[in-house]
């Protein structure tokens, strides 16, 4: 797509009911052979959800959900899908981790 889209929104990255989002990349990052079911995250009040997949042959699939005013009459959403492969989770990991450790 050219000129490309952009979106955004303030995310508290702790959530009390889960871990925290790092945790989740660390969890994603762990992963050394593919695996059954998604790995999911989801902020306290829903306005941001991620969770990744694989295939057998090692191809993760992320889904990345941002919700602007959850359940507001205004409701707007975003949703973007990333593909990459098994042997890039622990790099992918290891730099969420430092992003969110700031």
């Amino acid at each position: 797509m050219k000129g490309g889209i952009s979106a955004g929104i303030a995310v508290y990255g702790y959530a009390p009911h889960t871990h925290d989002l790092g945790h989740w990349f660390e969890e994603v990052g762990r992963h050394e052979t593919p695996w059954e079911g998604e790995l999911n995250w989801e902020s306290l009040e829903g306005e941001f959800k991620i969770s990744a997949k694989s295939t057998a042959l090692g191809h993760i699939h992320i889904t990345v959900n941002l919700r602007d005013l959850p359940g507001a009459y205004e409701d707007s959403y975003s949703q973007v899908g990333i593909e990459t492969e098994l042997g890039q989770l622990i790099h992918i990991s290891n730099k969420a981790r430092k992003f969110f450790a700031k």
